[in-house]
């Protein structure tokens, strides 16, 4: 059960990271969108 809770947390951040990453790049340097998404990512 251990192992699938942090499997969970695992895909869980890596989705995460995945989706904001490009977004952060995306975005004007600087502005507010890309301060937030840099900071989730």
């Amino acid at each position: 059960m251990l192992y699938q809770s942090f499997l969970l947390v695992h895909i869980l951040a890596g989705s995460i990271g995945l989706l904001t990453g490009p977004l952060a790049i995306a975005v004007k340097k600087g502005g507010l969108a890309h301060r937030r998404l840099g900071i989730v990512f």
